[in-house]
């Protein structure tokens, strides 16, 4: 409790003991009356909903969230196409929103989603290119791995899982999670990159330089 009265006393937040919940995984009846007693606040089950998407201790699944993303994109589909230009949706684009519409067919020519993220000089619009960009914020998350040693969530993958090894050369166990083989799939791209080795050396790390280089 002495931190959560440190961070109040930062933050000015107070926490209410009637709407917060603590969540328990493998712990036994005991200690978990007693966290409950010192801090007085009940105790919560999974899943439980935290910005309208459903948190749970296994993998979501697309069922779990599409509520949320149907919701989100009935609000866009309203008004991101019906009255603007392709000018405007353009622009939209590049300030990442999606190009959405009804589903009504358009007798438009089509144009190839790789084209138009084309540079200008190149005769495209250049808009950012999803996929090379998801790329690119991924390999991030390495990099945090491999250079940001004072977060958290990297001192504990270090302790329980790369033990001082490079991220490039460490041999990845079965029982790492999802989210972690994910994050190492993509280490092939860096044997192509010049761009990690220049920013591991900077210590610094731009996504849109890696995007580019990419």
């Amino acid at each position: 409790m002495e931190e959560i009265r440190r961070f109040s006393c930062v933050t000015g937040l107070k926490a209410n003991p009637q709407k917060c919940k603590v969540y328990f995984g493998g712990v036994n009846t005991e200690v978990k009356n007693d966290i409950m007693a010192i801090t007085g606040f009940s105790a919560g089950t999974f899943p439980f909903k935290y910005l309208r998407v459903p948190i749970t201790s296994r993998k979501l699944h697309i069922a779990l969230y599409q509520p949320l993303i149907d919701k989100i994109v009935q609000r866009m589909s309203s008004w991101t196409t019906s009255l603007l230009s392709y000018a405007d949706i353009r622009l939209l684009i590049q300030s990442d929103f999606f190009w959405c519409n009804k589903g009504d067919i358009s007798r438009k020519s089509l144009i190839a989603w790789e084209s138009i993220c084309e540079p200008r000089n190149a005769r495209g619009l250049n808009l950012v290119e999803l996929n090379y960009w998801n790329k690119a914020t991924i390999i991030k998350l390495l990099w945090n791995l491999q250079a940001k040693s004072d977060k958290l969530w990297v001192i504990w993958m270090h302790t329980y899982y790369l033990k001082g090894n490079e991220v490039t050369n460490w041999h990845m166990p079965s029982s790492c999670s999802w989210i972690m083989r994910k994050m190492l799939s993509y280490r092939e791209e860096l044997e192509h990159s010049d761009y990690w080795q220049s920013a591991i050396q900077d210590g610094s790390y731009k996504t849109k330089h890696m995007y580019n280089n990419l």
